[in-house]
């Protein structure tokens, strides 16, 4: 018997000493801070999606669980979401606004658990619009899960059929709460020190690293053209812009600096002279200057010529880098498509 009720007052002496430190205030600190670091850390860009997926109101209710004071929970997690946004994106808006909602779910997830221990029909219906308050504004602010898929495998689609593996790097999505889209952000395959970003609105893709890639792999080329007429025509004004490459192979963009040359005879480079001159001085200088390109041997695709002021280039000539005789179109050039849709309609 003595045997039996030893052993009986060990268990009890053991289950007791669990107990306690399970609600031991050192343990509940610290579970407080590993959650609410987890779910703040879970909130970030860097994670993509996930936080569509809602993790925050799990690990807020995780928190309301906790026997510590509501406010101190709220604490914990405000501040753990507003130091971990600032460090890594060092944006203070999203801080605030992730501070600021981690702060609420707890102390609605607390309000909800205590409405739901009440046992009555209308805590239960309090509880319930409370916890559909909290997935409402996780939308609000992290997007939801259905619009974070389709997201994700519309950017997947866009950038595996429009860019060369390596030539840039993309990252996870993630949702943008001012503009209300998702989005990604973008650097060049050897440099993080140019970021783009990249929307979806509508199920297609905005992005504006493309554009950059194209400029940059007719840089090379546009100094060549400028370097070779301002040799032979040093008094002239004008200037050289990269306008466009009118096909990629394989329809793929590639990273700029390393396959500038496969492009060449696809580019068209605008030639802009501000001078106040006439149109036979206009069409001179056009002959002249594709005369020195084709004898230079400068390969592109065409150039269009652009003459009138500054910011008012009323004429403009496509011609081909070549020597024999060519038939260009001459058009106006106007300074808005509101100029160029008023002209159509009265003309």
């Amino acid at each position: 018997m003595d045997t039996n009720s030893n052993s009986n007052s060990n268990t009890k002496t053991n289950t007791s000493k669990a107990s306690d430190f399970f609600t031991n205030d050192y343990f509940l600190y610290i579970a407080a801070v590993v959650l609410s670091f987890a779910g703040a850390l879970l909130t970030l860009p860097g994670f993509g999606a996930v936080s569509s997926f809602m993790p925050v109101l799990f690990f807020a209710f995780a928190l309301a669980f906790l026997k510590l004071k509501w406010w101190v929970k709220a604490a914990f997690f405000a501040g753990f979401g507003y130091v971990i946004t600032s460090v890594f994106t060092a944006d203070s808006l999203r801080s605030g606004v992730t501070a600021a909602f981690c702060g609420a779910a707890v102390t609605l997830a607390c309000g909800a658990v205590w409405f739901f221990k009440g046992k009555k029909n209308s805590y239960f219906f309090t509880a319930g619009v409370i916890a559909a308050l909290m997935i409402f504004a996780n939308i609000m602010v992290f997007g939801n899960p259905v619009d974070a898929f389709n997201s994700k495998t519309a950017f997947d689609d866009y950038f595996t059929q429009n860019y060369e593996k390596d030539s840039l790097n993309v990252s996870p999505i993630y949702f943008d709460f001012q503009k209300r889209l998702y989005r990604a952000d973008i650097t060049p395959g050897k440099s993080f020190e140019k970021v783009f970003t990249a929307y979806i609105f509508g199920g297609r893709v905005y992005e504006s690293y493309g554009r950059f890639a194209e400029l940059m792999t007719m840089e090379e080329k546009r100094l060549q053209v400028t370097v070779v007429l301002r040799e032979k025509f040093p008094g002239d004004t004008f200037y050289v812009r990269q306008e466009s490459i009118s096909r990629y192979p394989d329809g793929k963009i590639a990273y700029p600096e390393e396959n500038a040359s496969r492009y060449e005879a696809r580019m068209c480079m605008g030639i802009y002279i501000p001078a106040d001159i006439t149109p036979d001085m206009f069409s001179a200088r056009v002959a002249n200057y594709l005369k020195t390109l084709a004898e230079s041997g400068v390969e592109l695709g065409r150039v269009n010529f652009y003459g009138g002021k500054t910011g008012v280039y009323n004429r403009v000539t496509a011609r081909r880098v070549t020597l024999a005789p060519q038939n260009p179109s001459v058009g106006r050039v106007y300074e808005s498509l509101v100029a160029e849709y008023m002209h159509s309609r009265l003309f």
